[in-house]
């Protein structure tokens, strides 16, 4: 019986349909024909999920990264690297490693801050010389170093989850 459902998942994704539509879809099925729940416990639970006060914090977090490169406070935070580390030799791969760690610590992800801090500073690194597997690898590194960075979306999640 579990197979036709997991083969349902699997056809809807080829098929083009959203991948949170296919995997909800197919898991609430499960749900109720395997498991034997009632749909509405299934429902109520969902939107008993959505309506949490900590997930509240992941657009939040992405909003104050968006504040931050609107606002100029980024570029002010990269000069203020720039005039600490950039002297240094390799202080361009120093500079993008503090900033993007920082960046992605404020933000709260670290994907938001490899997008923000890569636009920024590839073209930057290009014009002093360094490679392109250089300046993209320490751009992708060094923003998930940010989710280790207490309060990061990866630890409200967890949090949540241990009901802590």
């Amino acid at each position: 019986m579990e197979v036709f459902f997991w083969l349902l998942i699997i056809i809807l994704v080829i098929s083009g349909a959203p991948l949170y539509v296919a995997l909800g879809l197919g898991s609430a099925l499960i749900m109720v024909f395997v498991q034997n729940l009632a749909p509405n416990i299934i429902i109520q639970t969902m939107f008993n999920q959505i309506a949490s006060w900590p997930l509240l914090a992941m657009p939040l977090f992405i909003l104050a990264g968006n504040l931050m490169i609107a606002g100029g406070s980024a570029r002010s935070l990269l000069k203020f690297f720039d005039s600490w580390a950039g002297h240094l030799p390799g202080g361009m791969l120093v500079v993008v490693v503090l900033f993007c760690t920082l960046f992605s610590a404020i933000s709260g992800s670290g994907y938001a801050a490899i997008a923000a801090v890569g636009t920024m500073m590839f073209p930057e690194m290009k014009k002093l010389g360094y490679s392109d597997k250089l300046a993209t690898g320490t751009v992708a590194v060094t923003g998930d170093l940010g989710i280790l960075i207490p309060p990061s979306i990866l630890f409200i999640v967890l949090g949540m989850l241990m009901q802590t």
